[in-house]
């Protein structure tokens, strides 16, 4: 009888909902069932709708928090079926799903705690899952949505050459900066119907700006040299991610680049100022492409078998027209574009002055004192001892914030951590009597058990986790635990991080 009146509960929540299957058009549903078919589109459409009036019948008391949790928690589990579903049909979807994932879980979270800052992360995730099931999704936060009010420039493609040398699609080009700290939403509409989204990252006072697109771009960077001297800004496409600036050196030869901070940019130039890039870091290699002219260069980081471009666009003096230079992922060339601007809001074109300095693809690291392996040997033999010295492990808001990729991600983490700590049981020792020493593992992401390869990119690039076990003297195999993280100088413990993403 509960479980009737939760599903009477959730109907009439939706029947007094104003949803129209998210704003998507038929086109746009037939379009997506196309793409990853029948059951996981309808499945899909359904499964959102159901979350959203959940999420309203709960705020509008049309039914208990106790039913709600019981929905949202139900909906996870069908969210994640889905996303298995759509997994290999169509990136964009895929993206959509997981999306969708963390919209489900956020709501889940935000009934269990009703905290505000947690609705605001469930309406930023509601309203990306919404923009991506209308068109132009998957992309991260910026352009979850139509482009926001803000200062705007207008452009009109009037002649666009592809890399292959044949005639380029007409169109309009739009870019938003709704924030200093931002990166710009950028949009193109084309004359054939078609569109594009991406992420604009201008450079301080001046008319030159780096624009990506396509789904397999991870980061996008604009970079001016100055003799041997380079200076940047980059911004990562994860959700919520903001500006940052980069400096680098150029080192033994004019190929390679050290980066400010930690890691080396490596350039194999082509003809027509294109170039494949690799950032080096301690982590591993990243692949990029690069399109430029002899003063500026528009890089991109990327996975190679996804759609990948960038573009450096170039504002005339009179900022009454632009050029562009772009390429793409397996492109042999670059193609280029001649726009005039139709409108622009006064003092589009400045900007902040580059700060400090981090890498495309990886904070500079912090200096970190004396032996990390003996750090982390100090710190297992003092939960040894006594398990009470647990809750001194146990992160801030703010060190979660430093960990994750995004403030929802962080979010997630916060619910996670909360119900672990609650969890465990103090009084318990944390490995077998005769179990006194301790091996030590990771960083690197292929060391670590679980599922942690699966929830990289939800972890800052820079983010390190240790594992450790206690073993008895002359064996390798022990009781292990894995999730201790250093931030800032300090030790935190998230056993099993990596759950709090499935």
């Amino acid at each position: 009888m509960k479980k009737l009146s939760t599903w009477m509960a959730v109907g009439l929540a939706m029947a007094g909902t104003s949803l129209n299957l998210n704003g998507q058009t038929d086109e746009r549903k037939q379009e997506i069932v196309s793409a990853v078919g029948e059951q996981a589109g309808d499945a899909l459409f359904s499964l959102h709708q159901a979350v959203n009036a959940v999420a309203d019948g709960w705020v509008n008391k049309t039914f208990e928090e106790k039913q709600a949790l019981e929905l949202a928690a139900s909906y996870r589990d069908s969210a994640e079926l889905v996303e298995r579903l759509v997994k290999g049909k169509s990136d964009e979807m895929e993206k959509v799903t997981g999306l969708l994932v963390k919209q489900v879980t956020a709501l889940e979270a935000w009934i269990t705690i009703g905290d505000d800052a947690l609705a605001g992360t469930y309406k930023k995730l509601k309203a990306e899952v919404d923009a991506g099931l209308a068109g132009g999704g998957g992309l991260g936060a910026q352009m979850g949505a139509a482009v926001a009010q803000g200062e705007t420039i207008e452009l009109k493609i009037v002649k666009s050459v592809a890399p292959n040398g044949k005639a380029g699609q007409p169109g309009t080009m739009t870019v938003t900066r709704t924030s200093k700290e931002l990166p710009l939403e950028v949009m193109w509409k084309y004359a054939n119907g078609g569109s594009d989204r991406g992420l604009c990252v201008p450079f301080p006072r001046s008319g030159k700006m780096a624009v990506f697109f396509g789904e397999g771009v991870h980061s996008v960077s604009i970079y001016k040299r100055e003799g041997k001297s380079v200076t940047g800004r980059w911004v990562s496409t994860k959700p919520g991610s903001t500006l940052k600036d980069i400096k680098l050196t150029q080192g033994a030869s004019k190929s390679e680049y050290d980066i400010e901070g930690g890691g080396r940019m490596k350039l194999d130039l082509r003809e027509g100022m294109i170039a494949n890039v690799t950032w080096e870091f301690q982590a591993g290699k990243v692949p990029g492409i690069a399109v430029g002219d002899n003063e500026y260069l528009a890089l991109i980081s990327m996975d190679p078998k996804k759609k990948a471009g960038v573009a450096l666009y170039t504002m005339a003096d009179d900022a009454k027209s632009a050029t562009s230079r772009w390429t793409m992922a397996g492109a042999n060339g670059a193609g280029e574009e001649e726009l005039v601007v139709t409108a622009m809001s006064p003092g589009f074109l400045s900007g902040p002055p580059p700060a400090a300095a981090a890498g495309p693809m990886e904070e500079a690291p912090g200096a970190e004192e004396g032996s990390v392996e003996d750090e982390i040997k100090e710190v297992a033999l003092k939960l040894l001892a006594d398990m009470g010295t647990l809750d001194e492990l146990r992160p801030t808001g703010e060190q979660l914030a430093a960990i994750a990729v995004s403030a929802e991600d962080a979010q997630l983490l916060s619910v996670y951590v909360k119900s672990v700590y609650e969890g465990l049981a103090r009084g318990n020792r944390v490995a077998g009597a005769k179990q006194t020493e301790v091996k030590v593992g990771g960083p690197d992401w292929k060391d670590l058990a679980g599922g942690y390869s699966d929830v990289r990119d939800r972890f800052k690039p820079e983010v390190k986790i240790y594992e450790f076990s206690y073993v008895e003297p002359g064996n390798d195999v022990g009781m292990r635990y894995d999730g201790l993280i250093k931030v800032e100088g300090k030790w935190v413990f998230i056993p099993k991080a990596w759950r709090a993403f499935r």
